[in-house]
C-alpha cells in the first residue's frame, strides 16, 4: 500500500521550512517575492526540479525496520575465539 501525498505538499513544506528564519523580518511583500523565486527555482532548475518531483512520489506503507542480511553477510563468518575484541586491549 502507497501513501499518497497531495502533488504540492512536499513543495510547500520546502518553500516553508526555507522561510521560516525570515518571517517577522522581512515585508510581507518580500516574503512573497521570496516565495515566489523559491517556486520558481525549484520547479524548473534542471537539478532541483526532478528531485522535488521523486518526493511527491507515493512511497510504500513501512515495513519493520531492522537489519536486512545481504548475500556477502553469510560470508564473513564468525571470527576465531579470541579475535573479536570490543573495547582497549589489556
Amino acid at each position: 500500500m502507497a501513501t499518497q501525498r497531495k502533488k504540492g505538499e512536499i513543495l510547500e513544506a520546502r518553500i516553508q521550512h526555507a522561510l521560516a528564519p525570515y518571517v517577522g523580518r522581512l515585508t510581507p511583500e518580500a516574503l512573497a517575492e521570496a516565495r515566489r523565486l523559491l517556486t520558481v527555482t525549484l520547479t524548473t532548475h534542471p537539478v532541483l526540479a526532478p528531485l522535488v518531483e521523486r518526493l511527491q512520489e507515493p512511497v510504500a506503507a513501512g515495513g519493520a525496520s531492522g537489519v536486512v542480511a545481504k548475500d556477502d553477510d553469510a560470508a564473513l563468518g564468525e571470527l576465531p575465539a579470541g579475535k573479536a575484541h570490543w573495547g582497549p586491549k589489556g
